[in-house]
């Protein structure tokens, strides 16, 4: 890699997660929605500090819809240009389709994850020289030396940041170091009292913007809503994995939001799925899930119409 990028190489930055399926119709289909139209995130443009991103490609690696929904608003925003897809050999079919500034890349996914895409992305002399950032859960040292053993540039540690993802998109592409203050939140407003939700915490991921963490709350409705049936539905030879994502992805969303309770027995329910454990555990903690789950719905639910 470049001389100029050793600097950022020495240092582990703590992000959220990220993820979604927009863009370029031609690179690459997928089942997700635009996000932009019609779901109430419609793109907003940052300020001025943010201009060096506008109209830069970066491509989005992640199997979590929830995070690609997420990682699509925040960077068109700022006039971002994403392409996302959910594992690494779309990644791998959409670098052959058009050039990025910028890889965002999840390290834990089926099929190809992000360790073995970054290596072949690496093997080909035309990609070495696009920033590869990981997107993990934690920090372990073993997962630090496993990014840069592969190629990685940086790490971002879920749930997402954003005042840090646009530092560190920033810092990459321009190869400055950047630095932003976090806007004024406003107003008190009724995302203040949300049962289930610190949202000091959950607008803290939205940069303090409520407009913003409402529409992550009313993402969150939307893509765990049903989690009972869904849960429920998962049948078949892939039943097992099914249940184990659907607890994982709504562990992680619910971190985003500071919904903590919900989070807590959310790995817990993963843990249990992930062990094997029988019936009578599963029913019993999918019980305490969806006790939770309620709680956080029910607050989201009540907020006024207008102000989605």
């Amino acid at each position: 890699m470049l001389d100029h990028r050793v600097s950022a190489r020495s240092r582990v930055r703590a992000f959220p997660c990220v993820r979604q399926i927009d863009a370029i119709p031609p690179v690459i289909p997928s089942s997700d929605t635009n996000p932009g139209r019609g779901d109430g995130l419609a793109p907003r443009r940052g300020g001025s500090d943010y201009d060096p991103l506008r109209g830069r490609w970066i491509l989005v690696v992640d199997d979590n819809v929830f995070n690609r929904r997420l990682a699509t608003q925040m960077l068109e925003d700022v006039g971002v240009r994403v392409v996302a897809v959910d594992n690494g050999r779309q990644a791998l079919d959409a670098m052959r389709t058009q050039p990025f500034d910028l890889v965002l890349m999840d390290c834990r996914m089926p099929e190809m994850d992000g360790y073995e895409t970054t290596r072949a992305i690496r093997a080909e002399p035309r990609w070495r020289g696009v920033p590869i950032i990981a997107m993990t859960a934690c920090i372990l040292l073993e997962e630090h030396q496993a990014a840069r053993a592969a190629g990685m540039d940086d790490e971002l540690v879920k749930p997402i940041d954003m005042a840090l993802l646009y530092d560190t998109l920033l810092r990459w592409i321009d190869h400055r170091a950047a630095r932003h203050a976090v806007p004024d939140g406003g107003p008190a407003t009724s995302l203040d009292a949300l049962p289930g939700i610190d949202s000091v915490v959950g607008l803290a991921h939205a940069m303090n913007n409520p407009v913003l963490f409402e529409r992550l709350l009313r993402l969150f409705v939307r893509m765990h809503g049903n989690f009972g049936q869904a849960f429920a539905q998962a049948s078949g030879p892939n039943a097992a994995v099914d249940r184990r994502r659907l607890a994982h992805d709504l562990k992680g969303a619910a971190g985003t939001l500071g919904a903590f309770a919900l989070q807590q027995v959310s790995h817990e329910f993963e843990r249990i799925c992930i062990q094997g454990a029988g019936d009578d555990a599963i029913r019993d903690q999918l019980a305490i899930v969806l006790r939770e789950l309620g709680i956080v719905l029910a607050g989201i639910q009540a907020l006024p119409a207008a102000s989605a």
